[in-house]
């Protein structure tokens, strides 16, 4: 089967030249900036580019998939020799977290950027083989770092990569996951399917390099801020739905089939106090179900609600087209959600279609009321009478010199 996977893999490229760059950059800013509406640094607005300090670095390479005239997939990974992980990356990724770290060489991934129309076919495994190919047969890497949002965790451990115990990285449009992964694991990339399995199997074993000892480090993946394991997630969606303190909610009125088929798809991110969770505008379709904790809701810097355990966020832009975020969310306390993809829904409605009917009508429901709130509350601001300057008074015992009357 992995056979013949690669042989259907998209053909990928080493940029090399200025011009192959600069198509990276241009294809980053169709893609971060105007699809996605990402607030990233080194936007330029003018010539329609995305490039940071750390693409033109030394450490750096870049790969893409189709050509300069029409870049259609795109990465950037960028790698150091044992103690040279600039400040920045080590804390952000909590590197810190994994023993003799500064022992090893360490690479990051990053822009990972496919074209929106050729999503779901062959060009993210393509760019990631190619990628476990330079830097494990040229820069012989131990150790692999991403950092990505909530959504896309699935997508990456299909890759080899893994959630651990390492801090959610805060980030203006909400928070992101670290993932990590050792490219020496054959056995685990070999099990999952990864494209990186050939890689590993071809420079590690016997006669070849000898292969990191992971279980040294999969204390790591049993404390991660991020959960899949579906027994787990369950568990804590019993226990939300027996809180005896709970009134009515989103997750309370569906039916358990449904509860059960959400925590087996799902995963449950920890989120701190203060986290944003997700900003305004932001583009991303996900569903968040609290499953402890109070959040605030809030657009143009004005609160809207506050939200806790059993309620649902990030409804609007789930059926949206453009999936953009009508309101950010931020953490007031510690709390814990689990989070859906839309995708979830399409491979529900193909699955389960009854369950998918039933989720699409609780959600529904819950635009519906929170249309009519929001009616409301316009409905009582234009009621409200203007406050206009009042006549000043003339001064007497019943109304104190220079008071309003108020």
């Amino acid at each position: 089967m992995l056979t013949g996977l690669l042989s259907r893999l998209e053909p990928v490229h080493e940029a090399r030249t200025r011009e192959e760059r600069e198509a990276i950059y241009r294809f980053r800013y169709q893609v971060y900036v105007e699809e996605l509406r990402h607030t990233v640094g080194g936007v330029d607005h003018e010539r329609r580019r995305l490039c940071d300090e750390d693409d033109e670095a030394a450490y750096s390479i870049h790969l893409y998939t189709g050509s300069p005239d029409r870049v259609t997939g795109a990465v950037r990974m960028m790698h150091w020799e044992p103690g040279q992980v600039p400040e920045r990356e080590f804390r952000m990724l909590s590197m810190d977290r994994v023993p003799d770290i500064r022992d090893l060489r360490v690479a990051e991934l990053g822009r990972f950027m496919i074209h929106p129309t050729l999503r779901g076919r062959m060009l993210l495994p393509a760019l990631a083989r190619h990628g476990y190919e330079i830097l494990v047969g040229r820069h012989r890497v131990d150790v692999m770092f991403l950092c990505c949002a909530p959504g896309l965790i699935s997508a990456y451990a299909k890759l080899g990569f893994r959630t651990f115990g390492g801090a959610l990285v805060p980030h203006a449009d909400g928070m992101h996951v670290p993932m990590m992964g050792f490219p020496s694991d054959y056995e685990r990339l070999a099990r999952i399917g990864s494209p990186a399995a050939g890689v590993a199997r071809k420079y590690y074993g016997p006669g070849r390099r000898p292969p990191l000892d992971v279980a040294r480090y999969e204390h790591l993946f049993e404390d991660a801020s991020v959960v899949m394991d579906p027994e787990h997630i369950w568990q804590e969606m019993q226990q939300t739905l027996q809180d005896a303190d709970a009134g009515p909610s989103f997750l309370r009125q569906l039916p358990q089939p449904l509860v059960d088929e959400l925590g087996r798809r799902g995963c449950l991110v920890d989120v701190a106090a203060g986290t944003l969770v997700t900003r305004e505008e932001y583009v991303e379709r996900e569903l968040y179900v609290i499953l402890s904790g109070s959040f605030e809701v809030q657009t143009g810097g004005c609160r809207l609600a506050v939200v806790g355990a059993g309620e649902v966020l990030g409804e609007v832009a789930f059926f949206r087209e453009s999936g953009a975020r009508s309101a950010s969310v931020r953490a007031l306390t510690p709390g814990r959600v689990l989070m859906v993809r839309r995708k979830v829904l399409r491979t529900m409605m193909q699955d389960e279609p009854a369950l998918a009917a039933e989720l699409l009508f609780h959600l529904a429901r819950v635009l519906s009321e929170r249309l009519a709130a929001a009616n409301r509350r316009i409905r009582l601001d234009e009621a409200r009478p203007s406050r206009l300057p009042a006549e000043p008074a003339d001064p007497s015992p019943e109304s104190p010199a220079g008071g309003d009357g108020a």
